[in-house]
């Protein structure tokens, strides 16, 4: 074999390593980097809120609509989430750190005449802690039992009561207001 064959030879094995070592460095910073993605979603603090809307003459869930949750105040720009109410009466909500120190949930605008029947200003570490389901009456001429004491709330969810008001009911309230 003369010089310039064994020297083309021995380019062209050299660069096939290079090559396979190449390869296999691609292959294994690939391997890390997908090992790694599942650390870096479970180092993210992303805490879900679920918020149960229920109603209050019934207890049942209210399948449909949405719900807002706010926090922050109205000077310092407030975050406001607007979520869909699933199928099951539940909205998820997702909050970052740092987390808020209260959130405020809300009926939707897509609500119509349902009225809600909960403070929805809550202390966010007790809703992640513990949960939280409270009722009140708002509406001045409908008294509802009081239902909260029924659900039991687990760490991260929200029971949050709404009443539909009839039209004709809302009329007579809203004209006594002018008396």
């Amino acid at each position: 074999m003369s010089h310039a064959n064994e020297f083309q030879a021995w380019t062209m094995l050299r660069s096939a390593r290079a090559y396979s070592v190449t390869r296999l460095y691609h292959f294994v910073a690939a391997a890390a980097a997908f090992a790694c993605m599942p650390c870096s979603e479970s180092v993210a603090s992303d805490h879900v809120v679920y918020v149960h809307l229920v109603d209050a003459k019934t207890g049942n869930t209210i399948p449909r609509g949405n719900i807002e949750m706010r926090w922050g105040q109205p000077r310092d720009h407030a975050r406001v989430l607007r979520e869909k109410i699933m199928p099951d009466g539940t909205a998820a909500f997702h909050l970052d750190d740092p987390l808020p120190s209260r959130v405020r949930v809300r009926l939707g605008k897509s609500m119509g005449y349902w009225y809600e029947c909960s403070s929805g200003n809550y202390d966010a570490s007790e809703v992640l802690g513990h949960g939280v389901s409270e009722q009140t009456n708002p509406w001045p001429t409908t008294k509802f039992p009081i239902i909260s004491d029924r659900f039991h709330p687990k760490p991260g969810e929200i029971y949050f009561f709404a009443c539909h008001i009839p039209f004709g009911e809302f009329l007579k309230a809203w004209f006594k207001g002018f008396k």
